[in-house]
């Protein structure tokens, strides 16, 4: 919370991540993510919620944005659904002047 007090967000916990990025930028973040994606076993109550079948294994994304010039975190989402029927799709592109990895 103390990275976003002087932004909307502090008063809009609620927004869609487009609306929280865009008030990032606005408040003068160079924003930039990293995702991880993983997979488990899902918990019954998750199995329930998510309508998955006995057999399904649960995929879980973790999107981290952060300031690209302090590397300091900002918002944290966690996304879960059954991978049976998941894809995930990314757009990579090469920042300018960024060394290969």
């Amino acid at each position: 919370m103390e990275r976003i007090e002087a932004t909307p967000l502090a008063q809009q916990p609620a927004a869609t991540p487009a609306e929280a990025y865009a008030t990032l930028a606005a408040a003068g973040h160079d924003i930039a993510w990293r995702e991880r994606v993983t997979a488990r076993i899902p918990q019954p109550d998750e199995r329930e919620a998510l309508k998955l079948s006995e057999a399904a294994v649960l995929l879980v994304t973790h999107r981290t944005t952060y300031d690209r010039a302090t590397g300091r975190p900002l918002i944290l989402e966690e996304t879960r659904l059954g991978a049976e029927t998941a894809a995930l799709t990314y757009a990579i592109e090469a920042q300018p002047g960024e060394a290969a990895r």
